[in-house]
């Protein structure tokens, strides 16, 4: 393609007082121009070429886990991207779970964990539980579980006001705090 302005000049030379009509024609087939290629390239990729990424990402938002032996349980393949955000979990067993290789990333934040005596009523009841992945834990309020956060492998960032109070243990394993628990 050869560049509008190129011709442009040449052409407002040729002719000055058509300058104006020329350079505004220029400016307008340049801009529709570039939009169709754009078109065009997005419907080859739409057709011809898989989008999807390789990761299967899990997004849990917004829902209520009462009672339940595992209120939220997540097993990660692969590279996976996991998102749990408020949510409610509280009563039964254990709380947030999330586990998987180490190049998995998790997002726990405002989610409220309360009240886990581990599955059955049982000894073991974890608010939030880390095995493998990268985890960061923001804003959650961790309450009255037998361990509020426990990282089992793996790390895990706390990053900014998560509140983990009057649980048997406030967290066990390795974990990163920046902001606090």
């Amino acid at each position: 393609p050869i560049p509008p302005d190129v011709l442009l000049a040449p052409m407002a030379l040729a002719r000055p007082e058509r300058w104006w009509r020329l350079a505004t024609l220029s400016t307008v087939t340049s801009g529709l121009g570039g939009r169709l290629g754009y078109l065009m390239g997005f419907a080859v990729g739409l057709l011809c070429c898989s989008t999807r990424p390789v990761s299967v990402e899990a997004f849990i938002e917004d829902s209520r886990f009462i009672d339940n032996a595992y209120g939220v349980y997540i097993e990660a393949q692969n590279a996976s991207e996991i998102v749990v955000r408020n949510n409610v979990v509280a009563g039964g067993g254990n709380g947030i779970q999330v586990v998987g290789p180490a190049a998995s990333k998790a997002t726990i934040e405002d989610n409220l964990v309360a009240f886990h005596a581990g599955p059955g009523g049982g000894a073991v009841g974890d608010g939030i539980q880390v095995g493998g992945v990268q985890a960061t834990l923001a804003r959650n309020l961790v309450v009255g579980n037998t361990v509020g956060v426990k990282v089992v492998t793996g790390t895990a960032a706390s990053r900014g006001d998560n509140i983990v109070r009057e649980n048997g243990t406030k967290v066990s394993g390795s974990v990163a705090t920046v902001g606090g628990i």
